[in-house]
């Protein structure tokens, strides 16, 4: 966890990388929903073991394609979902 935190303060560039690993620790992908790239914050949309509160915060992203990640996401709560279809 210390060195994925690590890789993720240092190296702006591996960010989306490192969300797209298949090992990421949830700690990890929590900072990187909050990254100001939306790239970044697509590609953790897309991983199926976001918590609620993961869900939650991407279903509310500004940039649309995170949202729509969010949307297409196998596991995202049916509750969001509904509330994504109203976007």
């Amino acid at each position: 966890l210390e060195i994925w935190c690590e890789v993720v303060a240092n190296y702006s560039e591996m960010r989306q990388w490192v969300a797209n690993n298949k090992t990421v620790p949830n700690p990890v992908l929590e900072k990187l929903a909050l990254d100001p790239n939306p790239l970044v914050r697509y590609a953790v949309a897309i991983k199926r073991k976001l918590s609620r509160q993961l869900f939650a915060l991407l279903a509310g992203d500004l940039d649309e394609s995170v949202r729509v990640a969010v949307a297409r996401n196998p596991k995202v709560p049916a509750e969001l979902l509904g509330l994504l279809s109203r976007d």
